[in-house]
């Protein structure tokens, strides 16, 4: 495998912007990467995954370990609408978006399709929505939370998770959401979940410990 560490770009992503094309990364590391781009498309502190014209983005992850990275949307992973990104076997702990509004995801930020699998994401900040991960619906937007762990994350609202707009669809199964926290200071709570507007499916999951400030300890589903 390989090791990013201390990459920066004035740019989206802050170690590799995935522009079009299908990529495939196993056993890596990617610590303290930034993306400093504030401008359409902005973050993705580690991986930016983007279309380019008709050229969808395609992005496989496994046993990837992801730290300490930072961005103002997708801490460590930034993944565009229409596009695909994977993330199995891996690690994302530690992660900073520090978007103050219309936007978040301290692990990731997805507008396209995300299916993470097998994964914890535990630790990661987001200074709007989605400790963890930020959904925002986009042109189809289907996300699969599968055998994995969104643990100790905090944000606004959706301290673990949050899903942004009627065209997102979420399914999370066999999954643990536990001990995130929503800490306020906006109108949504949802310290482990935020749905807002879209559609959310628990499969076999469990959701314990999380706090909200505001509304919703556990879950908050508006809409």
């Amino acid at each position: 495998g390989l090791t990013f560490r201390d990459g920066l770009s004035s740019s989206p992503g802050g170690a590799i912007l995935n522009d079009g094309g299908t990529l495939t990364i196993t056993s890596s590391i990617f610590d303290n990467n930034e993306s400093t781009w504030a401008g359409s498309f902005a973050g993705g502190g580690a991986i930016a995954n983007r279309a380019n014209g008709t050229n969808l983005g395609n992005l496989t992850v496994t046993n990837g370990t992801f730290t300490s990275n930072k961005a103002v949307i997708g801490g460590a992973i930034n993944n565009e609408d229409r596009c695909t990104a994977t993330v199995g076997n891996s690690r994302l702990s530690g992660n900073l978006a520090s978007a103050s509004s219309n936007g978040g995801g301290g692990g990731i930020f997805s507008q396209g399709t995300l299916t993470v699998d097998t994964s914890v994401l535990s630790s990661n900040t987001a200074t709007f929505k989605g400790g963890g991960i930020l959904v925002w619906a986009g042109t189809a937007t289907t996300t699969n939370l599968v055998n994995s762990e969104l643990s100790g994350n905090t944000a606004k609202s959706g301290g673990g998770f949050s899903s942004e707009g009627s065209g997102s669809t979420v399914e999370i199964l066999s999954s643990t959401v536990s001990g995130n926290t929503s800490n306020g200071g906006i109108t949504h709570g949802g310290g482990g979940l935020l749905n807002y507007l879209g559609t959310l499916k628990l499969i076999n999951s469990t959701v314990s410990g999380n706090t909200s400030i505001n509304t919703g300890g556990g879950i908050e589903n508006y809409g």
